[in-house]
């Protein structure tokens, strides 16, 4: 079984740059343990403040998220969190001098986030570890609905893509599949490409399927893309069915 060297430790691969600017130059790009969503994060605040339940915290979050809203968006103000994030209106795009227009479409109102001091430092003492370094591990990083570019969502007939590290859909035994709460396996996806890299596979379930809307879980099992010979193992990740 693929199991990391050391599971606190922040691993990180190289991937090619995107950017013209940098054009064949290649970046440093974290691979993330795993994704939350909101219920999740209120359920680990609940689990160790039992004295709080979980629909007050999502009616503070609500109350807190319209605020920022209300105050950046209607009143322009900076609104700081005070420990991590902090939100400001902006404007986009560039003029060539310093009294020329603004222009309709190219220097729009945006909302810019931030990190605070806080929080950067917390994250700036951490030390990455090459993904390539010691055994494989097999990581999923993100799973996005290629027509809406919506992370964590899929739809059927649609094809998504998951990334990742060293993750293989095509080997002997290997799938993807939409799984309910209760375990039960409802489709088994198409697999349409992979990269070649191990980074990326391209899937689609059949449009033809009776499955309702909602939340359920897309199960990756997989021996890893650079250990076809490994045993299979299940990873799990929460999707909204759309």
């Amino acid at each position: 079984m693929n199991t990391n060297k050391n599971p606190d430790a922040v691993y990180f691969t190289t991937v090619k740059s995107a950017f013209e600017t940098a054009e064949g130059k290649y970046t440093g790009s974290i691979v993330h343990k795993d994704s939350s969503d909101l219920d999740e994060v209120v359920s680990l605040i609940c689990s160790t403040r039992p004295y709080i339940d979980e629909a007050t915290v999502k009616m503070v979050i609500a109350a807190l998220a319209a605020e920022i809203r209300r105050e950046v968006g209607e009143n322009f103000r900076y609104v700081t969190t005070g420990t991590s994030t902090a939100f400001a209106p902006a404007i986009s795009g560039s003029v060539p001098a310093m009294d020329s227009a603004l222009e309709a479409g190219v220097n729009d109102i945006y909302v810019n986030i931030t990190t605070l001091d806080k929080l950067r430092k917390a994250i700036a003492a951490l030390v990455p570890v090459r993904a390539d370094e010691g055994p494989a591990n097999v990581i999923v990083d993100k799973i996005e609905d290629v027509a809406t570019g919506a992370c964590g969502q899929i739809s059927l007939g649609g094809d998504f893509v998951v990334t990742g590290y060293n993750i293989s859909a095509s080997h002997d035994g290997e799938s993807l599949r939409l799984v309910d709460d209760e375990g039960v396996v409802l489709a088994t996806a198409t697999i349409k490409e992979e990269d070649g890299k191990g980074q990326r596979i391209t899937a689609a379930f059949d449009g033809a399927l009776e499955i309702e809307a909602g939340k359920y879980w897309l199960h990756l099992v997989s021996r890893g893309y650079s250990t076809p010979l490994e045993e299979l193992v299940t990873y799990a990740r929460r999707v909204v069915l759309a």
